[in-house]
């Protein structure tokens, strides 16, 4: 289900970055804006559902692209995903 989600090969977005992880044995990808505005984003997906997680970048705020992306999947880590079983 979460290939559908990822950067076509062949025309890659200059938009964002992707990066892709394993959490709690369910494939999640970690999309990235590269621009002033827009989301740092989690998507996991289980055989049911998806979940999304994100953070939204804002002129006015300072933000720590770092500290977000490993906040984001320290929070997803806390899911238990065998409960939708």
């Amino acid at each position: 289900m979460i290939d559908s989600l990822l950067p076509h090969n062949q025309f890659h977005s200059s938009t964002s970055n992707v990066s892709e992880f394993i959490i709690d044995n369910q494939r999640g990808l970690l999309t990235e804006s590269n621009g002033k505005y827009g989301t740092t984003q989690l998507t996991i997906a289980t055989d049911k559902y998806f979940y999304r997680i994100f953070f939204t970048k804002h002129d006015s705020v300072k933000v720590d692209e770092k500290r977000n992306r490993e906040e984001l999947i320290e929070f997803a880590r806390l899911f238990n995903f065998k409960a939708e079983y």
